[in-house]
């Protein structure tokens, strides 16, 4: 018994001592970003220093950038949250030790003799409960964001330049901006606006279709090809 509560113990401390780190890491980071003023500083302190072509093969337009990003400064956004998580982890695991071994142990307080069993059948269902709810959330959002990647084409390109979808979506959500802002004396404007907004969906539309076609093109002929190979 005193072995469980000296892990539980030190579960809770790590915890708590993570739980502190992570405060102290995230306040340290916003002091560092705070002192960036200028587009060209933040850009600096994402990177590493120039491109070292003779290390690393880059395609273009990659190679004629003159700075290389830095993944210490990008995983250095992420601790903050990794340490908080991993506190809050080991803080659940402690806490549910002792809960569970306070009850499997008898170790009762006065104010009844099943306490610690239904102290810690709650904490198990409060905690399984949650990260089902987490889970689920986290589903729902990966499938969101498929379908609209999916429905506004916004796969990630292998060039600097936006898609055109993309371009096009700023553009729309842009005029829908303006017209939310209009007043009834620009109505001239807002029928500007509106009649854009129109021939936007209907190019968008027609892109969209025309995409759908070239990949129903690009099936039929693989399918050929294997047909073709399989029958040979």
């Amino acid at each position: 018994m005193d072995s469980t509560h000296w892990s539980a113990r030190a579960l809770l401390t790590c915890s708590m001592i993570l739980g502190v780190l992570s405060v102290v890491f995230a306040a340290s980071q916003q002091s560092d970003i705070g002192m960036l003023n200028k587009p060209l500083d933040i850009r600096l302190w994402l990177s590493r220093g120039k491109v070292e072509l003779e290390k690393r093969h880059y395609r273009k337009p990659f190679i004629l950038l003159p700075l290389e990003s830095s993944v210490a400064a990008l995983k250095q956004f992420d601790l903050p949250k990794v340490v908080l998580n991993v506190a809050v982890l080991f803080y659940i695991i402690g806490f549910g030790i002792y809960l569970l071994y306070s009850w499997l142990y008898h170790v009762e307080p006065d104010g009844g003799r099943d306490d610690f069993r239904n102290i810690f059948i709650t904490f198990v269902a409060t905690v399984g409960v949650v990260y089902l709810y987490v889970i689920v959330i986290g589903g729902l959002a990966y499938a969101d964001n498929r379908k609209r990647t999916e429905d506004f084409n916004l796969d990630r390109t292998t060039t600097f330049a936006k898609p055109a979808s993309q371009v096009q979506l700023e553009e729309w959500l842009k005029a829908l901006q303006d017209m939310q802002s209009m007043t009834f004396e620009s109505g001239n404007v807002y029928i500007r606006l509106e009649t854009a907004v129109n021939e936007l969906k209907a190019k968008w539309e027609t892109d969209r279709q025309g995409s759908e076609e070239r990949k129903k093109v690009m099936r039929m002929q693989k399918k050929r090809r294997a047909s073709a190979a399989h029958n040979a």
